[in-house]
């Protein structure tokens, strides 16, 4: 069954800056990035959990990014998926609401035209 959340995503939640999307180094993308790039565990927003599962595969087994709106750099979308991915520092619920709620983000075209 489809969860799809009543509101839209925004380019800022929770004090987590989603859009534009945050520089990301390398290293980052190779070791994760700190816990305080996550949403806390106990407080996650509702993210549609067609993204979560596209998380968790991504995850798991690997893959392609879903399609993104235009105006979004697949590189650094895909660079900051990684390091988000790659943390040992959250919780998996955290970082994959994280991870989903940033692809919503970046697959909704309302978010990245108002804030680009």
């Amino acid at each position: 069954m489809s969860r799809t959340p009543q509101n839209k995503p925004c380019a800022v939640k929770d004090g987590l800056t989603f859009w534009p999307i945050p520089a990301t180094s390398r290293a980052e993308a190779a070791f994760g990035l700190d816990e305080s790039a996550y949403f806390d565990r106990r407080a996650l927003p509702d993210v549609p959990r067609e993204l979560e599962h596209t998380v968790q595969k991504l995850f798991f087994e690997g893959g392609r990014m879903p399609q993104l709106a235009n105006g979004v750099d697949r590189e650094a979308a895909s660079l900051r998926l990684r390091a988000m991915l790659a943390s040992f520092a959250p919780s998996h619920e955290s970082k994959v609401a994280t991870a989903a709620y940033a692809l919503w983000v970046w697959s909704t075209p309302e978010i990245v035209q108002v804030a680009a």
